[in-house]
């Protein structure tokens, strides 16, 4: 079954249907506005679309069928064991390399899609498609127990069945396990090739054929209206898993093909709640009957399972679904925003919002705080890595990192990625940046498409808080033009510009370590390594928060001087300005400041104040709306009045602030592959090997839930599945020369 090479979903809304054998590579997740029937009503954003966006949806008939070929399905089984994809027949197949095979699926809301076994008929029926490489048989367990066992032919491609009268059908998230008989015990050869495994209620019929998308999707007319439709045989049903906004509905239409009748049942299941029939329709041949019904608000912000199930049906008869999407409102402020003449971005590194005063932290931010007053507070913002290049990079293509290519302290920005910078200066805005990180230094690529950019490069002779000044400076000397600054500052990363007598006064008292201002970095790059060239001591960790606390007061500081001469330049009111971060501190590492790709939630929480001069309704507000540094490149240019170009992924923060809805945000690293959050729950390490954690209870992630959200599991399995698959950039590596050397080896690296 042919894999689906969908690219990397930055719109984060789950859409789509499995694809199988021959489909075309699907749209990208995004915003696509369809018009309603009535001229006058208001563009709708489609987040679900079986036909169109094949990513997490599934086909059945006569019960459950687990597609193994399919790159969603195969994440979503939660595979332990390893396996490697291969084609036959023109078909993706799965190849067993072990004598055991484990998967984790998720059963229907509502059963199988199939009848309930009569009396003297066997309870379940599992049955595969598969060819034997070195196995003579197969014994499949469901939960443990045993049902039955499947008779192989090395070389040969069979179905097979295994049934049982003394094991019922789940209702509950269930483990699969097939155990490969008469291998030789030597051997270290593949044992067979799977192409499909179905669970029903009883066993299939001969004739049987497990739909494929490339069957399924047609071109039909009834009555005289074509339509392009989704052939459903019976009894079967389609599933989609996503997340979808408040305002939701489901539309469709639906007719059978040829003659007969059927019954369509729209339902939708959530974790830890019942699931909900949304609506029936009965279907004909002579006409599309249409259905749309609305989703329910408590449904909004989680995983659901969209469930379309076609029952009742005459035999042999296919049952056409037509028109299937889900669509809701826009995602837009309530009036329209008049684009702001000018925009700053301030980017802080190594800020942890937690430690903020703003957000309830012991470290004061005077400064923040007064500017937060007059602006939206984002109280979950989350960085796109933790790499602050590559967040960095995240926030001026509005990519993430396997896409603009700069994934690690050693890769540059890629240079075909659309830069947030070329975007204004096509608009005839004057833009630059200045940095004080030596990882987005013109070396690494982040100066291409600037007017002006600044590096300066960590040294004893000039303060790092000097790239505001400087950045002020530029500002008074176009304030007649309109312009974009970015300033990407040191924040609370080391080196610290802290003289010695106040080290004194520093905690822990006493202290006589290794860490100090000038030279903190290399030695906490030191203590970093494997076994430890210096020990980090408590003592260590105390004196580095505290000398992190006077860079997080100096860099306030300076934040307060950047925005006095703004409105000294005459441009407050018409401004819009980002204060954000880069990437956060660990609170579980050993060594904090590492920047070194582990995806820790902590290490992923930035601050993000945004204040625009037209949004007077969301000053001094806070939003619960999930955010990341891969939406600012689209809501710098939406609050400078210009069309976001297409390239730009992400949502404009300032409409997410207006209609908050829960949104899944990922996260990537070249070591640890992805981690994704959907409001309190957290997926990380990969896809096969993944766990989740419910961050707001269990913050240290010990303990994996995954069972307890079946739903959640299974969405953002999909989800990691395709980061793991999408195409990524490779722009080469970074050559540092001397200077850029030293100031790495201060850096830390």
């Amino acid at each position: 079954m042919n894999r689906t090479r969908a690219a990397l979903v930055l719109a984060l809304l789950a859409g789509g249907c499995s694809t199988r054998r021959g489909d075309p590579a699907p749209a990208p997740v995004g915003v696509a506005p369809v018009e309603l029937a009535d001229a006058s009503a208001p563009l709708l954003r489609v987040v679900m679309d079986p036909i169109e966006r094949p990513a997490s949806c599934t086909l059945g008939h006569q019960g459950l069928l687990l597609d193994l070929g399919e790159r969603a399905a195969r994440s979503e089984l939660a595979m332990r064991e390893p396996t490697i994809a291969v084609e036959r027949d023109g078909a993706s197949w799965e190849r067993a390399l072990s004598r055991t095979l484990s998967l984790r699926f998720l059963p229907l809301s509502t059963g199988f899609g199939a009848a309930s076994s009569d009396a003297g008929r066997p309870e379940i029926s599992i049955d595969s498609r598969i060819r034997s490489l070195t196995a003579k048989s197969a014994t499949v367990y469901l939960d443990g127990k045993a049902v039955g066992t499947w008779p192989l032919v090395k070389g040969e491609t069979r179905v097979v069945s295994a049934r049982s009268t003394s094991v019922a059908l789940p209702s509950a998230p269930a483990h699969l396990m097939i155990r490969f008989n008469g291998v030789p015990k030597s051997s270290t050869d593949p044992v067979a090739e799977i192409d499909w495994i179905r669970i029903g209620a009883s066993p299939i019929e001969a004739s049987y054929s497990a739909p494929t998308r490339a069957d399924a999707v047609v071109a039909q007319t009834v009555a005289g209206v074509a339509k392009r439709a989704l052939s459903v045989p019976t009894p079967g049903f389609l599933r989609c898993v996503g997340v979808l906004p408040k305002g939701a509905t489901a539309q469709l239409s639906a007719a059978v093909a040829g003659r007969g009748e059927a019954e369509i049942v729209v339902r939708i299941a959530r974790d830890h709640a019942p699931s909900i029939e949304l609506g029936r329709l009965h279907a004909t041949a002579q006409t599309w009957r249409p259905l749309v019904v609305a989703i329910p608000e408590e449904a909004a912000g989680s995983a659901i399972a969209l469930e379309i199930e076609v029952t009742n049906a005459s035999r042999s008869a296919r049952v056409l679904l037509g028109d299937v999407r889900v669509v809701a409102p826009p995602s837009s402020l309530p009036n329209k925003l008049q684009g702001a003449r000018n925009a700053v971005v301030v980017v802080l590194g190594d800020t942890p919002p937690s430690m903020l005063s703003l957000h309830g932290g012991p470290l004061a931010s005077p400064s923040l705080e007064a500017f937060a007053k007059r602006a939206v507070v984002f109280e979950r913002h989350r960085a796109t890595t933790t790499w602050a290049a590559g967040s960095v990079g995240s926030l001026i293509t509005g990519l993430m990192p396997p896409q603009h290519g700069a994934e690690d302290d050693a890769l540059r920005l890629a240079d075909a990625p659309l830069t947030l910078a070329r975007a204004a200066r096509d608009a005839g805005i004057q833009a630059a940046m200045f940095t004080a990180n030596p990882t987005t230094s013109a070396a690494y690529g982040f100066d291409r498409d600037w007017v002006d950019f600044e590096s300066l490069l960590p040294s004893p002779d000039q303060p790092a808080t000097r790239v505001f000044d400087d950045a002020a400076a530029w500002i008074d000397k176009h304030k007649a033009e309109r312009f974009l600054v970015l300033v990407h500052a040191r924040g609370g990363h080391p080196p610290w510009d802290v003289a010695g007598d106040a080290l004194k006064t520093l905690p822990p008292e006493g202290y006589s370590g290794p860490i100090d201002p000038r030279h903190a970095g290399e030695v906490l790059a030191k203590a970093r390594r494997v076994p430890p060239l210096v020990r980090f001591s408590d003592a260590d960790r105390i004196r580095s928060m505290a000398l992190l606390a006077v860079a997080v007061a100096e860099h306030d500081a300076a934040l307060g001087r950047l925005l006095r001469a703004l409105s000294d330049a005459g441009h407050q009111d018409d401004t819009v300005v980002f204060v954000t971060g880069d990437v956060g501190v660990s609170a579980t590492a050993h060594v904090p400041f590492s920047d070194d790709g582990t995806l820790d939630e902590t290490a992923l929480s930035i601050p993000l104040v945004v204040r625009h001069p037209g949004a007077a309704a969301l000053a001094g507000t806070r939003s619960p709306a999930p955010t990341s540094s891969a939406d600012l490149a689209r809501s710098v240019v939406a609050s400078l009045g210009l069309a976001p170009p297409q390239a730009f992924g992400g949502a404009d923060v300032l409409a997410l602030a207006a209609s908050p809805d829960d949104r899944m945000l990922v996260a990537t690293s070249a070591r640890q592959r992805a981690s994704l959050r959907l409001g309190s729950l957290v997926l990380s390490g990969g896809v096969e090997r993944a766990a989740i954690c419910n961050f707001d209870v269990d913050p240290a992630c010990a303990s994996d839930v995954s069972r307890d959200y079946p739903l959640t599991d299974a969405l953002l399995r999909t989800k990691a599945a395709e980061v793991a698959q999408a195409p990524a950039v490779r722009s080469g590596y970074v050559a540092p020369d001397a200077a850029l050397t030293a100031a790495l080896r201060i850096w830390g690296r």
